[in-house]
């Protein structure tokens, strides 16, 4: 998983687009829609686009959420807000991507 913050002046700034290697996991989820809402931000919506489709968008987690990266757009009074809603994020996706490292390391005995 990998946390983007897009640049383009297509996409507004307050949007952070979260890409899958596999799965987002509905706990992973959850603990971003809680840290959004106790952060003092709304979250504007929640869109599943397709990687290799672009005209294919859902509203709603499909039934194979496989092949799909998760789009949230959030909005705060104060982009002090946003910008440690942002940092929460990436730091507990990089927490993830490192214990995957560990986990399919050679040197861990399972």
């Amino acid at each position: 998983m990998k946390l983007q913050v897009p640049k383009a002046p297509d996409k507004p700034a307050n949007m952070i687009i979260i890409h899958d290697s596999g799965p987002c996991t509905q706990e992973l989820r959850e603990w971003i829609k809680a840290l959004i809402l106790e952060n003092n931000c709304i979250i504007l919506k929640m869109e599943w686009r397709s990687k290799y489709n672009s005209y294919v968008i859902y509203d709603y987690e499909p039934f194979c959420s496989d092949g799909y990266q998760i789009e949230i757009t959030i909005d705060s009074i104060n982009p002090v807000y946003m910008e440690y809603v942002q940092y929460e994020i990436a730091k507990r996706i990089a927490q993830i991507n490192f214990l995957e490292e560990i986990f399919e390391s050679p040197a861990f005995v399972k």
